[in-house]
């Protein structure tokens, strides 16, 4: 049988276009790692680094909203960003959600999952 993890290096190309069909044709397929988080690791990072925001949402972190911040929480707020490089961009992903629309894909059996 064509073992087709060490036959192509894991690749977006390789696993979109040749994943599925591969799969039906008897290739072997290289599983994905499904306990990983890839857009909660992200958000997790780029609240630690503590950023500064100068963009959108205009709450701030709620720096001005006293009251949703003490309804919501601090760490909600500050987890509440616009698309940024570390974060990727949900109309054109190419980091972690691409790699988490990844990830569901193969954890339902589709060829591809988009998330909106």
């Amino acid at each position: 049988m064509f073992d087709f993890f060490n036959a192509f290096p894991y690749n977006s190309f390789v696993y979109n276009f040749l994943g599925f069909s591969a799969r039906k044709r008897g290739f072997i397929v290289p599983r994905m790692d499904q306990l990983k988080t890839p857009v909660f690791d992200a958000v997790k990072r780029y609240v630690d680094s503590n950023v500064i925001q100068f963009h959108v949402p205009g709450h701030k972190q709620g720096a001005g909203l006293a009251e949703l911040r003490e309804y919501i929480g601090e760490r909600a707020l500050r987890m509440d960003a616009n698309g940024m490089e570390d974060l990727d961009f949900a109309n054109n992903p190419t980091g972690v959600i691409y790699e988490s629309e990844m990830l569901a894909a193969q954890a339902f059996g589709a060829q591809h999952a988009y998330f909106w």
